[in-house]
């Protein structure tokens, strides 16, 4: 869903905040977090700009709602929240029965190089099987018409020289003040 009034209505889901953390882009990211629910919104001053809500569906956090302000679409603030969430959860799933919308969302998840892990899931029988990108295509395809498939999202445990090679190459596009080219406005890749 991306709309602007929707998203507004979510800001009551940060009464209690558990994180906030500064974005390259200058926004905050906000995080609300219990035993079953976590809400994640990226605020600009003190309006609610893009949120992702998870609940718990054991044995993981599943991504059940999100929203973008219009003036904020495509500038990926919905992919980094989730991309956040899966870094604090280790593994996060998708919904069921995703719109197009959402499948866009997901695509650029998965299409995003070297960072995460992607596995078609059934939850039925808990079946896996590894998600890859060939030739700009996504094998194999995570969005079939049944209500018991999910895309499971796992963190990659990086290297230590990966890790290095990521700061170092963060710190030269700082130095040449280059900007997030996955985050805001100006993006140089696709991001919901």
């Amino acid at each position: 869903m991306n709309t602007s009034e929707p998203v507004q209505a979510y800001a009551t889901q940060f009464a209690q905040i558990s994180q906030e953390t500064v974005l390259s882009t200058g926004l905050r990211l906000v995080i609300s977090l219990d035993d079953h629910e976590c809400h994640l919104g990226v605020f600009d001053n003190n309006l609610l700009i893009s949120y992702v809500s998870l609940h718990k569906h054991d044995p993981y956090w599943q991504v059940v709602v999100y929203c973008t302000h219009a003036d904020y679409l495509g500038q990926g603030y919905v992919r980094k929240s989730i991309e956040t969430a899966i870094q604090m959860f280790g593994c996060v799933i998708s919904d069921v029965g995703q719109t197009e919308e959402v499948q866009l969302t997901w695509g650029a998840l998965i299409r995003r190089p070297n960072l995460f892990h992607y596995y078609w899931l059934n939850l039925d029988n808990k079946s896996q099987v590894k998600i890859r990108v060939e030739n700009g295509q996504i094998t194999p395809n995570p969005w079939d018409e049944t209500d018991s498939t999910v895309i499971l999202a796992c963190d990659r445990q990086l290297t230590e020289s990966s890790m290095r090679r990521m700061m170092i190459r963060h710190l030269i596009d700082q130095a040449r003040g280059r900007p997030d080219r996955w985050l805001g406005p100006g993006f140089t890749e696709f991001n919901p």
